[in-house]
């Protein structure tokens, strides 16, 4: 026989990605009495996956909330029952159908849904993750959508997550809800972010108009997503003294505030405004509800579950409850041999499972680090760029003007902008600490101009002195011209009674490391806070920069 030439096509679909879409842990059942939450929640869960699995055929396990396993021609579903730790879950695999009149199905693309349901300390704890597989060739990321059964239960049996997950808005009435707002946005228990909404300073303050955004529809939008805060015009003021300027949202503007708020350490930056100027820029003729700024921040909030770390706590899924009743099952006495080695059997099947479904988790989450280590570098680059474009382009100015870029600052007369003042004109040569942003809420010293003079001065003349430009004298100059005195903080062995407030967390060439602020600027040595001025920085060396981690009061020392 001759030997065939012909060459025959190979279809390789390609290994596939997983990518997870949404992610959801919370309590449930605070609709109902407590004694029939747990039961309650998964017949729920259970309708919401019959609803799904609509014209396959279902076994009867599934609806008695027992264990079962069906495939149905790439339909697959299982379902997992531990009494004895009162839990239930169930993994289901669908391939995309997409949304009828919305979005096309996308040909091999297929979502996993994992769902559990289990009673913690006499709590109902109910978590849901939607994972996307999908393959290579793929041109866009699959949404982040939302599964149904989070509306189902949150009106079934009711949702929280520590405050109530119900679509609705969450209006503050008194001094005391801001108290309780800020305890709920510093909470490490909140895993879902917290959009506030404030009121703008209109005509007609009792008017819903005076909100530039609607409220009640962005919640009923955003139910799973994102917490709904209103704020009044009174309370707006009040909050503005409890967090101060740069943490604040007034006068009809919308912040969003990211779980794992903590106001000591977080960049003010990280936690975006939008004030009511280029909301209304961005909204244009269009009315509350549907225009482009809410269409925006409704997408950007849509992706926060997926892409913030949450801990499940006690809850476990499929693949690790089907080992944990393999094992129970191995435990148990047994006739013969025979059906001994059948336990053992099944338990080192599902061990080979969940270490299966470990190395997909593993290979999924190690892709989303690579790529965000990859989008994280490419925008530290070109920050770096912009940082050295702009500190280039102030030293060309300097150099044919003859002047300081400095020289016709307009100095604060408070401190209610100062964080904002200095981002707006030191960038690349002075940052502020978290710590001294918030620092400067209670600033009580009585010459805030001169504070400014002096963050200029470490910004100029003393951040040249650093990069070898100018002799120390010139610094020593200039602080004399102001009145001023620089010297030594504290050492590391006396900073090291005071707990960590002479030491500022700050990151360096990609590592975390904890600096001691060994320098400040000095004035006055009364203890009257509105007479005595101290400025605690240091000097990174990595980034060429000064930061300043504490003013304008002293910090404690032996001698206070």
């Amino acid at each position: 026989m001759s030997e065939c030439t012909e060459q025959y096509p190979v279809i390789r679909p390609g290994k596939p990605i997983l990518f997870e879409t949404y992610r959801f842990r919370g309590r449930a059942g605070c609709l109902i009495p407590k004694e029939g939450r747990f039961c309650a929640t998964r017949d729920v869960v259970i309708q919401w996956v019959k609803d799904k699995l609509d014209q396959v055929p279902l076994p009867e396990a599934l609806s008695q909330g027992e264990e079962f396993s069906l495939d149905f021609y790439g339909q697959i579903a299982e379902g997992v029952n531990l009494p004895e730790r009162k839990l239930w879950t169930v993994r289901m695999t669908q391939p995309d159908v997409g949304l009828p009149g919305h979005i096309d199905p996308v040909p091999g693309c297929s979502w996993i849904s994992d769902l559990s349901v289990m009673e913690i300390d006499g709590q109902v704890e109910f978590g849901v993750k939607i994972t996307c597989s999908y393959l290579p060739d793929r041109k866009a990321l699959p949404g982040f959508i939302r599964p149904g059964i989070i509306r189902r239960l949150a009106h079934l049996v009711g949702l929280s997550q520590i405050r109530p997950v119900d679509g609705k808005v969450w209006d503050l009435l008194s001094p005391e809800d801001l108290n309780d707002l800020e305890g709920f946005l510093c909470s490490k228990e909140r895993y879902l972010p917290v959009v506030v909404i404030s009121q703008t300073d209109g005509p007609d303050p009792s008017s819903e108009q005076s909100y530039l955004v609607d409220g009640d529809h962005l919640a009923k939008d955003l139910i799973g997503y994102a917490h709904v805060v209103r704020m009044n015009w009174d309370l707006s003021l009040l909050w503005t003294d409890m967090v101060g300027v740069p943490w604040t949202v007034s006068n009809g503007g919308v912040r969003i505030y990211r779980p794992g708020l903590d106001f000591d350490a977080d960049q003010y930056q990280s936690h975006p405004l939008m004030d009511k100027d280029r909301i209304r820029r961005w909204m244009g003729s269009a009315d509350r509800r549907d225009n482009g700024y809410v269409q925006y921040l409704s997408d950007f909030l849509k992706s926060f579950p997926a892409r913030t770390s949450l801990s499940w706590g006690g809850l476990v899924f499929v693949p690790e409850a089907r080992l944990i009743a393999r094992e129970e099952r191995a435990k148990a006495p047994m006739e013969d041999q025979v059906a001994r080695n059948e336990a053992l059997e099944d338990q080192i099947e599902a061990l080979k499972l969940l270490l299966e479904a470990t190395r997909s988790d593993r290979d999924e989450y190690l892709a989303m680090a690579e790529s965000a280590l990859r989008e994280t570098d490419s925008y530290k680059e070109e920050l770096f760029s912009l940082r050295n474009s702009y500190i280039t382009l102030q030293a060309m100015w300097e150099s044919r003007t003859g002047q300081s870029v400095d020289d016709e600052l307009i100095l604060p007369d408070s401190y209610n902008h100062m964080a904002q003042w200095v981002s707006d004109h030191f960038t690349g040569r002075l940052k502020l600490h978290p710590r001294a942003v918030r620092a400067l809420k209670d600033g009580a010293y009585e010459k805030p101009q001169l504070v400014a003079q002096a963050l200029m001065a470490l910004a100029k003349e003393y951040r040249d002195v650093k990069l070898g430009l100018q002799d120390y004298s010139v610094f020593q100059e200039r602080l004399q011209e102001i009145g001023l005195d620089c010297r030594p903080s504290i050492s590391n062995e006396s900073a090291g009674k005071y707990d960590d407030r002479y030491f500022i967390p700050i990151s360096q060439n990609g590592r975390d490391r904890t600096l001691l602020l060994d320098n400040h600027l000095c004035k006055g040595v009364s203890k009257d806070r509105s007479l005595c001025l101290r400025i605690y920085f240091l000097w990174d060396n990595s980034r060429d920069e000064v930061v300043v981690g504490w003013l304008p009061s002293h910090l404690p020392n032996s001698k206070s």
